[in-house]
């Protein structure tokens, strides 16, 4: 049984799998996405993901805009932007769009699973405790 619903958008396959694979062994149900396009698609499924990776730079678009379209239809969806550009640049650039967080490439896998904890709430610590 999966934990939370999260949306992974990055052009990168190397980040997808990696994500996915880390992401997975701790609870989450991953969803990839390698495009603005895809990303967007997976947001009118059900059910919805209850937080999204992003990364700012696709092929198809600019993740600043999907950020956008999040904002737009799902409101307060925590959204983490990965990003080669420092914390300063990606805000400039996302504007007065709200990121929850940025993280840094190249990034912590550690740091990547405290901040989904963070932003998705304790159902997945409390898996992660039943579990060990």
């Amino acid at each position: 049984m999966f934990g939370p619903r999260l949306l992974v958008v990055d052009d990168e396959v190397g980040i997808r799998r990696l994500l996915e694979r880390l992401l997975e062994r701790e609870g989450w149900e991953v969803i990839t996405a390698e495009s603005a396009a895809r990303g967007l698609e997976v947001l009118t499924e059900r059910p919805l993901p209850e937080c999204v990776i992003l990364d700012l730079n696709l092929p198809d678009g600019d993740g600043v805009q999907v950020l956008k379209e999040i904002r737009e239809r799902l409101g307060n969806l925590p959204a983490v932007v990965l990003s080669s550009s420092s914390p300063a640049e990606v805000r400039a650039r996302c504007g007065t769009l709200k990121v929850d967080r940025i993280l840094q490439k190249p990034f912590s896998t550690v740091a990547v699973v405290q901040t989904l904890r963070d932003l998705t709430g304790p159902a997945v610590k409390l898996r992660a405790a039943e579990e060990s």
